[in-house]
């Protein structure tokens, strides 16, 4: 799983560097790139470090299930956004 990691990261950051010549634009209103891992099941995750987790408090990993979801939608977005992790997309 930390090679699923490391490929959202590498994809989140081509389509920073890349989104003027992307096929598909993104839209406007779009600020921040989270890249996350959704799995078929649930993963072992193998530290506790910030850059594994989208929230320590809600104990929810970058790699996550459908199941997860919701929980997701709990997140402190404002808390999100100041992970390394999380790409600004620049107007």
């Amino acid at each position: 799983m930390q090679e699923a990691i490391k490929e959202v990261d590498a994809k989140a950051s081509f389509i920073k560097s890349n989104k003027n010549e992307l096929s598909t634009k993104l839209p406007s209103n779009v600020k921040y790139i989270c890249p996350i891992v959704v799995s078929s099941h649930p993963e072992y995750i193998w530290k506790t470090d910030n850059e594994l987790f989208i929230s320590q408090n809600l104990k929810l990993p970058r790699i996550i299930t459908i199941n997860d979801i919701p929980i997701f939608k709990k997140v402190d977005i404002s808390e999100l956004k100041k992970q390394k992790w999380v790409y600004s997309i620049p107007s």
